[in-house]
């Protein structure tokens, strides 16, 4: 997690010298950096794991008894954190589409006039279609068809499923039903407000 940490500073800065001499045709730099992308979320499960492996031995060897390293902590506490950390774990989908790869496709060369930072990248039946001419409410249909948003909300319900101790696929179907409902909604505002 360390190592991970100091590659990414190291990353950032040379990234960023190589951009204040206005240098942007390291073709080589731009791979690395998409590659290392799964390095975050690597670096995050290992410092969860240091941190929980790290704790252990206290417990065990005596020198922390076991009543005290135990927590007083509810089982409903624990679901509603387990819960919060799976809804930020699979939000972190969503920022990756919106905030990250958008930024990346409007640095890579992308028109900024034309650029729509709502639907920027073809993971949706949306993007094929023109905004002026589509109606709005089949514009937000289709833009929900999208493959980041399928598979956060397949995360959530895998989460939620596993957390809940259901059945993948309950946790799946429930989690489709709210997007079906999400879905209906927000098409139905588009439908009123055209």
């Amino acid at each position: 997690m360390v190592g991970l940490g100091f590659y990414f500073i190291a990353l950032f800065a040379f990234i960023f010298w190589d951009a204040s001499h206005r240098n942007f045709s390291r073709r080589w730099l731009l791979r690395v950096t998409v590659w290392s992308l799964p390095l975050l979320w690597f670096a995050a499960e290992l410092g969860w794991v240091v941190a929980e492996y790290g704790r252990q031995p206290w417990a065990i060897d005596g020198v922390l008894p076991t009543f005290l390293a135990a927590s007083s902590v509810s089982a409903a506490q624990i679901l509603f954190s387990l819960a919060g950390f799976i809804l930020f774990y699979s939000a972190l989908v969503i920022g990756l589409k919106k905030g990250l790869i958008g930024s990346i496709t409007l640095f890579a060369g992308m028109n900024a006039e034309t650029f729509n930072f709502d639907n920027f990248i073809g993971s949706n039946p949306a993007y094929y279609m023109s905004v002026t001419d589509t109606p709005p409410w089949l514009y937000n249909l289709l833009s929900y068809i999208d493959v980041f948003t399928i598979w956060a909300f397949a995360l959530i319900g895998i989460g939620f499923a596993v957390v809940g101790r259901k059945k993948l696929s309950t946790g799946i179907a429930v989690m489709a039903g709210w997007y079906a409902v999400v879905i209906l909604l927000t098409t139905a505002l588009a439908a009123m407000r055209s």
